[in-house]
């Protein structure tokens, strides 16, 4: 998706990197300058949607967060105590989430990713740091948005204490270096597969694994697993 933004929007966009870019990573933040050096903007990769959507210069018919949004809004309500994994540096999905539950006067919504740049936002929890097998909380449900190799423990975690989930493929392969040694084939195919297998083969009883394609109109990256109890 190409944007053009007005030099009022333009200016808010390099405001915000005066204000932040030193919190991203060297890499990340150099890689932003260039993307960010003109009017006419490149919005396909995360980091660069992030920011759009933070200073809401994106078009909500073509914003991926409320996109993702209304796709779990199909299965589950707002009015919980949500946990999302791997968000990236900028709150982005919660931040639409926390907007609905502020108004539901109902839910909490919490953040993990150790690449966070803020330590506070809104009503967001945040917690910068790795999501593992060992974290604890008591959720009612997890969602991811592209949480690339965050995936595989989502799935186990949420299947190990019977939470119901919702996991919008980043559409690359996350395969540890044995499995690729051991013969697995690194497309986007064969990690789907993989990572419905894991969800199927480790829920509970009583629950259905649904593997979804969304239509092309937000550009999900790839299939949505998602974990829904009968």
């Amino acid at each position: 998706m190409k944007l053009h933004l007005n030099e009022k929007e333009y200016y808010k966009l390099q405001e915000f990197l005066f204000f932040y870019s030193d919190e991203y990573p060297v890499m990340a933040s150099r890689f932003l300058e260039q993307k960010f050096s003109s009017q006419e903007i490149d919005a396909t990769v995360d980091v660069v949607l992030q920011i759009l959507d933070m200073l809401d210069l994106l078009p909500k018919d073509k914003n991926i967060y409320i996109g993702f949004l209304n796709y779990i809004k199909q299965y589950f309500t707002l009015d919980k105590d949500i946990l999302e994994v791997g968000c990236g540096f900028l709150p982005s999905l919660a931040r639409h989430i926390d907007k609905e539950q502020r108004l539901l006067h109902k839910g909490t919504i919490t953040c993990y990713d150790n690449n966070l740049i803020l330590d506070q936002f809104s009503n967001i929890c945040l917690k910068k740091e790795n999501f593992t097998l060992e974290t604890t909380g008591n959720y009612d449900y997890v969602i991811g948005l592209a949480p690339c190799e965050a995936t595989e423990t989502i799935i186990r975690w949420a299947n190990q204490h019977n939470k119901e989930f919702s996991i919008a493929l980043c559409g690359c392969t996350h395969f540890s270096k044995n499995m690729l040694l051991s013969g697995w084939i690194p497309t986007s195919e064969s990690w789907t597969n993989y990572v419905y297998n894991i969800a199927s083969s480790t829920k509970e009883t009583g629950s259905e694994i649904i593997l979804d394609y969304p239509d092309k109109k937000y550009d999900f990256p790839g299939a949505v697993i998602t974990k829904k109890r009968k």
